[in-house]
């Protein structure tokens, strides 16, 4: 479920891209969200754990606000870093972010 999320989500990010189409803040932060993962690093990190119960695992594949806040941190961080060409929409899409702020 999650990876096919992921993987429609790559190709609305690959079709703005192709299209020159700037997406709204609203818009870009709902594909960069499932872009970075953010619903599923939880309980991929919790696969690994021995002795995990099923409350964490129930509570970590429930798209928590704390995997939310990371997701949203470190995708702004990536837009911001990143080495792509300065009007990729992303880069926009950022700019306009920062200004609301």
């Amino acid at each position: 479920m999650h990876f096919k999320k992921m993987e429609r989500a790559y190709l609305v990010d690959a079709k703005w891209i192709n299209e020159g189409y700037l997406p709204t803040v609203e818009e870009y932060m709902n594909v960069a969200l499932i872009i970075a993962g953010s619903s599923f690093w939880p309980a991929a990190m919790l696969a690994g754990v021995e002795d995990v119960t099923d409350d964490a695992f129930q509570w970590a594949c429930s798209d928590p606000k704390l995997a939310k806040a990371l997701a949203i941190v470190t995708r702004l961080l990536d837009d911001m870093f990143c080495d792509e060409a300065p009007l990729q929409p992303s880069i926009i899409v950022f700019a306009r972010l920062i200004s609301i702020f």
